[in-house]
């Protein structure tokens, strides 16, 4: 299970043991090469008479690893388990020793036991804690691991939340990414619902993002969510997604500002609109000059390119105009869709603003009015 990195940390401990002894030895530091026939006699001397180096380095546990090592390769688990526990007694910052144990007790199924040493080896050494919460999602990932995990951390989201996008990267089960989600932050939340809406799955990410929602919101959810731009903290993909760096919310609304260069999204969020027929409405002001860029708000099935709603002013300015266009929603491949305040470039870039107050979505009757 831990393969990848555990054979990393076994190996540097190998190689610390050679020099170690070599030291001892030489009557030396580290620094020094050993003897050319030391690499050949160092496991023997230091299985021959583990006392006597004990006696040598007296705070030192690589003997007692050494010891460990023997043990674990004849398989004998009283040893094994003897000398790693006197190797962490005696050094509880050992990181070999700690990552041993937690290594034989994932392989024996006790997945606590190994939970507890990562936890340890994370606190020891935040350096490498990339490696321990990777051997976390390894457990995370074993028949009945990830429930133990879950528990474990049940009131440490911070953990969960390192845990998850591990779990994401690996393509895990979605029911069990859900299920760490549900005691992640908010950032780790939304990875998990961009991945799902990256993997066509919006469906489950519906679900999900409700459940992360607090209940007062629950009960008054219409779509566009947040109208006027005004509610604080939205909880995007199925309420705004906003570009920071070209839009500014207020109480009068979203300002937006376009150089007339390029494509870009000012805002977007997504909608579980039923098929039928819709009324849409922007109320805006704001200025576009002649043959320059403008803003347009679309409508997108889910996966589709072409709009389904198109609405762009051809004039904006500094009374505050209502602009509404008749859409449908298709009965099939549109379960959900992408409404969205994009750029429009012109012949030339000139630069035009928005002050959008309030957008408005209402349904109408299927007959064309």
């Amino acid at each position: 299970m831990f393969a990848k990195g555990f054979l990393t940390l076994l190996l540097c401990f190998l190689t610390a043991t050679v020099y170690w002894v070599a030291g001892l030895r030489n009557g030396a530091g580290l620094d020094r090469e050993p003897e050319p026939d030391f690499f050949a006699t160092t496991e023997g001397a230091l299985l021959e008479d583990p006392q006597r180096w004990l006696r040598r380095a007296p705070l030192a546990t690589t003997p007692l690893l050494a010891a460990a090592l023997d043990a674990s390769q004849k398989n004998d688990q009283p040893r094994f388990k003897a000398a790693l526990d006197a190797a962490i007694k005696r050094d509880p910052r050992s990181e070999p020793a700690w990552m041993w144990r937690a290594e034989n007790a994932a392989i024996a199924g006790k997945y606590q036991t190994a939970i507890e040493a990562i936890v340890h080896l994370i606190r020891i050494n935040r350096r490498d804690a990339a490696l321990y919460y990777e051997l976390l999602a390894d457990i995370a990932q074993a028949p009945e691991g990830a429930e133990i995990v879950l528990e474990t951390f049940s009131s440490s989201n911070d953990i969960i939340s390192r845990i998850l996008p591990i779990l994401i990267e690996r393509q895990t089960n979605p029911d069990l990414l859900f299920a760490f989600s549900l005691v992640s932050d908010t950032a780790a939340r939304r990875r998990f619902l961009q991945y799902l809406l990256r993997t066509g799955d919006q469906q489950r990410a519906f679900i999900a993002w409700l459940q992360y929602l607090p209940e007062d919101r629950l009960s008054n959810l219409t779509w566009p969510i947040n109208t006027a731009f005004t509610e604080p903290n939205p909880y995007p993909p199925f309420d705004w997604s906003l570009n920071l760096d070209k839009v500014e919310t207020s109480q009068d609304g979203l300002y937006t500002v376009y150089l007339g260069r390029g494509q870009m999204t000012f805002a977007e969020q997504i909608m579980p609109l039923t098929p039928g027929r819709y009324r849409f409405r922007a109320e805006m002001t704001g200025y576009i000059k002649p043959r320059g860029g403008r803003f347009a708000w679309t409508i997108h099935c889910v996966g589709e390119k072409e709009p389904i709603m198109y609405l762009s002013p051809k004039s904006l300015s500094a009374t505050r105009g209502v602009f509404e266009i008749e859409f449908e929603t298709p009965s099939t491949d549109c379960a959900f869709q992408y409404l969205a305040l994009r750029s429009e470039p012109g012949e030339y870039a000139r630069r035009a603003t928005a002050q959008t107050y309030k957008i408005g979505l209402e349904s109408i009757q299927n007959s064309k009015n």
